[in-house]
Parts: C-alpha cells; sequence; structure tokens
C-alpha cells in the first residue's frame, strides 16, 4: 500500500479577515479596551466627550500598531525578539568577543 505525505489541516493557524487568529485577539482586545477607557473617562473622571474619545483611542492605536508592524506577515518570535532587544539591547544574539566555533584557542578582538 502506498503512502503519501499530505499537508495537513490542522498545522494552521488559521486566519480571519486575514489576520491570524492570536493578532486578531490582541487587535479586538485593544480596540474593546479603548472602547472601556472611552465610557470610563466620560462617565467617571466627567471629561468632555472628545476628551474622552481622544483617552480611549490610545490603547486602540497601541494594539493596531502592535499587530500590524510586530507580527503580520513577519516570521514566528519576531515581535518578541524586536521587544527584548529595545527592552535588554543585544543580548539575545551572540557576543562579538566570543569565539565563532568551540575549538577556537584565542579571542576575537
Amino acid at each position: 500500500m502506498k503512502t503519501i505525505d499530505t499537508q495537513a489541516g490542522d498545522d494552521s493557524e488559521g486566519k480571519i479577515w486575514g489576520m491570524e487568529g492570536s493578532s486578531l485577539f490582541i487587535f479586538i482586545g485593544g480596540v474593546v479596551s479603548g472602547v472601556i477607557v472611552s465610557v470610563a473617562a466620560f462617565s467617571y473622571w466627567s471629561c468632555p466627550p472628545m476628551m474622552a474619545l481622544g483617552y480611549g483611542t490610545v490603547p486602540a492605536v497601541l494594539g493596531i500598531v502592535y499587530v500590524f508592524t510586530l507580527r503580520e506577515c513577519r516570521p514566528k518570535g519576531y515581535d518578541m525578539d524586536v521587544l527584548e532587544t529595545l527592552i535588554c539591547g543585544r543580548s539575545w544574539q551572540q557576543k562579538p568577543t566570543s569565539k565563532s566555533h568551540p575549538l577556537q584557542q584565542e579571542e576575537i578582538p
């Protein structure tokens, strides 16, 4: 009997409206948190309506920018690598003073 390898559908993360499923949760979370901040600013803090909308756009815009600059059409782990580089510097990369291979005796200047 001949066995043929196929591309299984369960390996895919799935896409909704052209976005990966996990990115869609971040996108929706940013928009929902923006609505919550707007309502809280208008109701509890007694801000004018336009100022409350301005406060509400901040989390929505941050979520949208994060998804479309660091997640969509990027390799897996790209967003975490960029954020780690911004926070820690080049700590996740090989240091330039380290040996190029284990058997090398002298240090690279």
